[in-house]
């Protein structure tokens, strides 16, 4: 038992490793959607959002990891006999053993518990019906024991794991118990009633938008600096002035570049304005090409200054931004623009329809 006790918390360890990189990848995502759909954040959909994230990369880690090195595999059959967890339970408890000790019931507890946060997260975080949880389920299991007993979709030889149809049916259980506790469950968040705001936008959405073209710049660019300064221009200046006022990524946050009293911004003030982003950005990746060039012959303070720069940057931007009781960046003060919230079209519409009546 200190055996499976042991790999079970190594499983926890690199668990919470794969939920750091899970939310680092979805924090973005997660708040664009929210911008799209609601026009603003709502905490209760957005913290649900990341505890699943987290959630399934437990998951993933507690059924699929650590993988083993291909010598040390030993190929395992598979189970397609429904409730065989009842003779295996009985075999224990046959050969002397306790409830508490029997392995056959350990793994059996050990499916349903595996499965019980989805199914609160689902139906209160996400307001799902109880059965669209119950087939969410369904599928996510069947999934996790097809690849298992592929050998983890053929990278191994064989399945190390069982295929064990069992484990669906105490995985759905697991669900469906946490679907009905989910009211009850008051420390998870649920949904709020969000209403879309205009207005003057805020660091939060302003920081969005500013990863995701930062984001576009570094996967376009890459490492070369001519390339770089090129996208530098197009996302930042090319695109607002030829596409009202926004970068890409302030189009998918819903946000445009405008004047103090809500008029759209002059072409002249937009092109200043993605100078003025664009060109600290372009001298950092010069000078990152450059010194890792030289990375073996200057000190390493000098090698990782291109990245303190750039954190500077951000933190001097959504910093002035934070504090500044107008939300203004310097960018905005020194072209005398500001960021401001675009109303969904939906909305947009009804009001401009309730308007002509």
């Amino acid at each position: 038992m200190l055996t499976v006790l042991d790999a079970f918390v190594g499983q926890l360890g690199l668990g919470a490793v794969l939920a750091l990189f899970a939310l680092a990848a979805v924090t973005v995502p997660v708040l664009v959607v929210q911008y799209r759909r609601f026009g603003v954040v709502d905490r209760g959909r957005a913290a649900g959002a990341y505890l699943f994230a987290a959630y399934a990369a437990f998951v993933v880690a507690l059924t699929l990891l650590p993988l083993p090195s291909p010598d040390d595999v030993v190929c395992v059959g598979r189970n397609l006999d429904p409730l065989a967890f009842v003779g295996a339970v009985r075999d224990d408890l046959a050969d002397g053993r306790s409830l508490l000790s029997s392995p056959a019931l350990f793994q059996l507890l050990y499916n349903v518990v595996m499965f019980v946060p989805g199914g609160v997260l689902l139906r209160r975080s996400f307001g799902w019906s109880l059965p669209r949880v119950l087939v969410a389920a369904l599928l996510a299991s069947a999934a996790i024991e097809a690849v298992q007993g592929s050998g983890i979709l053929g990278l191994y030889d064989c399945a190390y794991r069982v295929l064990d149809v069992d484990d669906v049916l105490t995985n759905v259980s697991g669900a469906l118990i946490g679907a009905l506790l989910a009211p009850a469950v008051v420390l998870v968040p649920r949904p709020g009633h969000v209403a879309g705001r205009t207005g003057r936008s805020g660091p939060l959405r302003r920081a969005t938008a500013a990863s995701v073209d930062l984001l576009l710049v570094s996967i376009v660019g890459g490492s070369d600096p001519l390339l770089v300064g090129a996208c530098l221009l197009l996302v930042f200046v090319a695109v607002p002035v030829l596409a009202g006022g926004a970068t890409p990524g302030q189009h998918l946050v819903r946000a445009a570049v405008v004047q103090p009293d809500g008029r759209p911004a002059g072409r002249r003030a937009l092109a200043l304005r993605g100078v003025l982003i664009s060109g600290p950005w372009f001298l950092v990746a010069v000078f990152a090409q450059w010194s890792g060039d030289r990375a073996a012959e200057l000190p390493g303070l000098v090698v990782v200054a291109p990245l303190v720069v750039q954190a500077g940057l951000v933190a001097a931007v959504i910093g002035t931004a934070t504090v500044r009781r107008d939300n203004r960046a310097p960018q905005d003060v020194l072209t005398g623009t500001e960021l401001h919230v675009r109303e969904r079209t939906g909305v947009r519409a009804r009001r401009a329809g309730s308007g002509s009546t």
